[in-house]
């Protein structure tokens, strides 16, 4: 029985995006968004204890320690997204000014 030299790969999934994401350096869009997700989950079943008279001080607190998690967290990524955008269009730029004069020499 011959196998064929091409095998396809299947397209990469949410789940392969997160742990790719995990193991290198830096925060991915996958991470972010599987953090994003945890917190909303998380403070969906808090919500959930507080109407059910579960609630607490105890609830609260967890609510706002992950109301502020979840705005810090997205603020901090938010920032260095916007300076990591600023870096690779500078970067973009300077080389397209060196194509430019390398093409300048050349005429």
């Amino acid at each position: 029985m011959a196998t064929s030299a091409t095998s396809t790969q299947p397209a990469p999934t949410y789940l392969d995006a997160v742990w790719e994401s995990i193991s290198t350096p830096g925060a991915g869009p996958g991470l972010v968004l599987a953090l994003n997700g945890s917190l909303a989950a998380l403070l969906l079943c808090l919500a959930y204890f507080w109407w059910r008279g579960l609630g607490s001080v105890h609830v609260a607190v967890l609510a706002a320690l992950c109301v502020g998690l979840l705005v810090t967290f997205n603020a901090t990524f938010g920032q260095a997204g916007a300076v990591a955008d600023e870096k690779s269009n500078a970067f973009l730029g300077q080389a397209a000014a060196a194509a430019a004069n390398e093409k300048n020499k050349d005429d």
